[in-house]
Order: structure tokens, then sequence, then C-alpha cells
């Protein structure tokens, strides 16, 4: 018999228990065109990943340099369609065989060195037809940089004026500060900014890292450097780039991997890349700059784990990109919708404790369609799926997401309600739902929608409202899947009904004073 209505949903879980309750809002009419696609690697081995897996995930930036002849070249990398940087100061230290950065002196010898390579690789990626979209000289030079910043400035004049009459249409962006004590600051970057300007040169993009556990305050570093470039005009056209981000502990949860996607798109940057780090599955460790892809595989860069789930169903979120709203900094959802097929998907995620393995305080989650656009009173298919987080404090491999539920969900008045309990911090959902298996629901065509009773959430826990139409006392009755009359009532306005004493399964709403409107609820 066809699932209805979530029956059996989180059938696995255990009771429920007093613990708080956190809202998202899916506004499934607003489209956000301000929204790109935050999807960018660094390094990652790109010549020996699984290359459909990879596909999947619709790269969209990719930042090269320091693996190139371990795996991560340009052709393995441009073959998924990115755009590419180049760290030039990475592969400046491959030619010299410098193992560290810093080591790497481009000043030394009058800067010949450094000229020549500059020239070389410029005039190499023309001559290979080898398009590089934006030149980055130097990496974390608050972190490798051991000149003088006079010669730091001057490595990036004359960068420039080396790359600029061969390619003028190159790009170069910096000066990638790392932050890496969490301290990030505007002020070092208006200083490399303003030297540059006094030089009469100037850098196509401004790039820094974000490399702590705070996703949610990156829009406030970004919207702080807007603020400041507002008084320097010659500075109006350049890009922002986060080259890399995310933290060493907590950049392979699930949950984390939602929170930066979407403060990612927030802060509205126009280039990210993920960063990469060491790990361990309890055995041994490896760098997933060079195997793994960043954390989303596992050393072998075939087995996914539960990070590549996160940023492939980000990947697959439709063409028109919604508006989503939460009440809780920590608790995101994204959000898409395709028209041709009609699907609309959610990617929802938690995170707090910035480390693998243990776990903060769990917390329900409703999620509410606003304004859904394919139909206002009809059932529509329903497909959730969990990416759990590490229960272990190493990396695990994920080979799909879990099956939570599949069936169905009711609209009323363009509106649903899904209450997912008990949201382990640190992992993420996936809700996909299918309009184009829609089955309307039959309401009586004597009253307009808004004579309706309303029911809300239809996925619950331990109690639903029911909502009377205004000045209007009417009798309810609740029924169980068999026709049963479990619970009867009368009320005016919004009533909060216990069902906290009922067994778990669908359940229906009736009111003789709406003869043939039937409501549907399930307790889990």
């Amino acid at each position: 018999m066809k699932n209805t209505l979530l029956t059996l949903l989180f059938a696995a879980f255990t009771a429920i228990h007093a613990r708080a309750q956190e809202t998202v809002n899916i506004y499934a009419a607003q489209q956000d065109t301000a929204l790109k696609l935050m999807q960018g690697f660094l390094h990652g081995g790109t010549q020996h990943l699984d290359s459909v897996k990879v596909a999947r995930l619709k790269p969209a930036f990719w930042r090269l340099g320091a693996y190139w002849l371990a795996g991560s070249d340009y052709l393995s990398t441009k073959r998924f369609g990115p755009a590419i940087t180049v760290n030039i100061n990475d592969l400046y230290m491959i030619v010299n065989g410098i193992t560290s950065q810093s080591q790497s002196r481009p000043w030394e010898n009058q800067w010949q060195g450094w000229d020549n390579l500059v020239e070389m690789i410029v005039t190499n990626s023309i001559l290979d037809n080898q398009p590089i979209d934006y030149w980055d000289p130097w990496g974390e030079p608050d972190v490798f940089w051991t000149g003088t910043p006079a010669q730091f400035i001057e490595m990036y004049r004359r960068t420039i004026a080396r790359i600029k009459p061969i390619d003028p249409n190159a790009r170069i962006t910096g000066p990638e500060f790392g932050f890496a004590d969490c301290n990030f600051n505007v002020q070092p970057i208006l200083w490399f900014l303003d030297s540059l300007h006094a030089a009469n040169t100037h850098v196509d993009g401004i790039s820094w890292h974000e490399l702590c556990n705070n996703p949610e305050e990156t829009p406030a570093h970004v919207q702080q450097l807007r603020d400041s470039l507002t008084t320097r005009p010659w500075a109006s056209d350049m890009r922002l780039h986060i080259s890399e981000y995310s933290s060493p502990t907590s950049a392979t949860i699930p949950g984390w991997s939602a929170g930066w996607l979407y403060y990612l798109e927030q802060a509205r940057v126009d280039w990210v890349s993920h960063a990469c780090w060491n790990e361990s599955n309890g055995a041994q460790q490896w760098s997933n700059c060079e195997k793994g892809l960043n954390g989303l595989f596992m050393p072998d860069n075939q087995t996914p784990q539960p990070a590549y789930w996160v940023h492939r169903a980000y990947a697959e979120l439709g063409q028109v990109r919604l508006k989503t709203a939460s009440d809780h900094p920590k608790t995101v959802a994204l959000a898409g919708r395709d028209d041709d097929s009609k699907p609309l998907t959610i990617l929802a995620g938690r995170y707090d404790n910035p480390m693998l393995g243990p776990h903060h305080a769990a917390s329900d989650l409703e999620i509410n369609i606003v304004d859904y656009p394919f139909c206002v009173h009809c059932t529509q298919k329903l497909v959730i799926e969990r990416i759990p987080s590490n229960n272990v404090p190493w990396s695990i491999p994920l080979e799909a997401p879990v099956p939570v539920f599949s069936g169905e969900i009711q609209f009323n008045n363009s509106m649903a309600s899904i209450l997912l309990p008990a949201v382990v911090d640190g992992d993420a959902y996936v809700l996909k739902i299918r309009a184009d298996d829609g089955v309307p629901v039959q309401e009586p065509a004597s009253i307009t929608a808004s004579q309706w009773f309303q029911v809300f959430p239809t996925l619950c826990s331990d109690h639903i409202n029911v909502k009377s139409p205004e000045h209007q006392t009417c009798t309810f009755d609740l029924l169980d899947a068999t026709g049963t009359i479990m619970l009867s009532w009368t009320s005016a306005g919004v009533s909060s009904i216990s069902m906290s004493s009922l067994p778990a399964g669908l359940y229906l709403i009736r009111s003789a004073d709406f003869p043939g409107v039937v409501k549907r609820v399930v307790r889990w």
C-alpha cells in the first residue's frame, strides 16, 4: 500500500523528550537572484579522483599550486569546468626545490629567479591554451613571509608588471592573508591595497582566508571590507575572494559544511575555495590537500565521506535559488527549485560543536514551506535523507545518505510544515518535494480557502495547532488510520492539541462544520 504522509517517519528514533525547537522558513516563491554557487576546492588530487562523483558537484572554482606534480595539475582539474586560480609561489617552490613557504625568498639575486618564473608560467599558459582566471602570487604572508613589508609590496608590483605585458587580460588576486589566529582585521588588507595604489598598480581580486569555527561571522567580515572600499573608488571593481575556508577540526562535519555554504552565499563574495587539512581514519593519516578532495572522500579518492553528500545536495538544489530564514544562527537551510521538472530541494543543517565525534544538544527542527508555487491544496511526494555526522573523532566513509522517509506531504493554502525531531548537532538533511507526483486535495467548492480550518505542523512529535476560521466555534474529531475517533473537542481560534499520549502514525482531523474537509497529520 502506498506510504501515506510520513506514516513511518523516524521510526528508529528514540522517544521524544523535552528539548529546544528551531525553525527555518523556505520562501518557495521568492527567488534570490543574488545567490551564486559557492562550490570551490583547493588542490585535492584531481588526477586520481572519481570523475563521475566530482562532476556531480559542479565545481565553480579551483585553486592550484603546491600539489601540481602530485596529481592536482591544470588539465586534470579543468575537465570539471571550474575557474582556476594558480598560486605562483607554490610553483616557484617546486621549481627551486623549496620545501617550506617560510624558506621561499623571491627577492634573492635581485628577484631574477622570481621574475623569470612569472614570465615563463604566464607565457606557457597562453602557448598551451591553458587560461588561468586568477594569478595568486603568495599565500598567507602573515604566516610565511619572512621579508620586509616593502619587499612584499615590491613582489606584487613586479609580478603584475611582468604578467600584464604578456597577457593584458590577466587578473591577479591578493594579499591572501590567512588570519590563522581567528583575528580577521580589515586594516592589513587596506594597507596592502593602499600600498599598491601608491605604487601605481593594483590587484583585480582581494583575497583572504576564513579558517576558524565561525562561518556565521563571514558576512560581517565581508561587509567590513566593502564599507572600507567605499572610500577608495579605484578599488570599486575588485572582486572578493575567500580563497580558503573551514577549520581543521570541523571541516568534514556535514552540519558545518552546510553552515559554511549558507554563509558564504550570504556574504555575496565572488570566489571561494575549501581549505585542506590533515585527516585520520584512526589508523592512518593523510593530507586531504593531496588525497580525498578536502575531506569529501576517503584517501582512496573514491569512497565518499559525509561532507561529500552535503556538497552534492548543494550542487543539485535547482536553477531557481530561494530565500530562506532561520531563528538560530547555527541552524541553516539552503533551498532551490526547478520550474521544468518541478522539484523543490532543501538542504538543512545544524552545527555547534566543532570537534569530530561528540555532539552538543539535539534540537527539533521545524521547516515551514511558504507560498509553494506548484499547487494550493494538494499532496506531494516527499523524500527525506539524513547525512549523519561522525560519532567517532576521525574520518569515516558514507556510501550514501541515510533514507529517513519516502511518502507524501500535504499543502494547504500553499503551505506545509515538517518537523524533524532530535536533529543531532553536526547532522544535515536533504528534503526533496516533487510536484509532478502531486495529488490534488479535494476541498468543498462552497467555501473559500480562508474559511477552511487549518492544522499545523502536519508532522509533529507531541502537539498540533488547529485554527478555526475567525469568530467561528467548531467541533473537531481526530481519527486514527482505521477511522477510530481518538480525540474530540470544540474550540474557536487557535487550539493546541496534545498528541503525546497517542502512538506514532497517521491521523485525520475532520469537523462537522466543514463536511468533506479532512486534514492529515503524522505523529512520530
